[in-house]
């Protein structure tokens, strides 16, 4: 029996995000002050627990597999990755704004600054 390379980059992928990415993601929108290490620590513990809560999601039941589709290897990507993509969507709109010089903080600094600016001309 031989691996062929497709099952091998499946199993990377799917310990990455089964283990890592959307706990990583997670930890980078709520605790941005943790440690490196506790990033990582906290990162798996999170994947884990959103992993078994979309296995619980998919089919805790005959009921609710039936509308799912059931814990399948397809439908577990498809959630893994939505999930993913919308975490990195709020973490690309949280931390890119402070790289780019606008965005959130730079809107508020703008306001403060118009404020002012009104202030010495009004």
């Amino acid at each position: 029996m031989t691996i062929e390379w497709l099952q091998v980059v499946q199993l990377v992928f799917g310990i990455l995000f089964a283990l890592l990415v959307p706990g990583y993601l997670v930890v980078m929108i709520f605790f941005r002050w943790v440690g490196p290490i506790q990033k990582v620590a906290l990162a798996m513990l999170i994947s884990v627990i959103m992993t078994t809560l979309i296995g619980i999601f998919l089919g805790y039941n005959r009921e609710r597999a039936s509308v799912t589709g059931g814990i399948t290897t397809a439908n577990v990507w498809k959630v893994q990755l939505v999930i993913s993509a919308i975490l990195l969507v709020v973490v690309l709109i949280l931390y890119l704004p402070r790289q780019m010089g606008s965005g959130v903080g730079s809107l508020k600094q703008e306001r403060v600054e118009h404020g002012k600016r009104q202030k010495r001309t009004g």
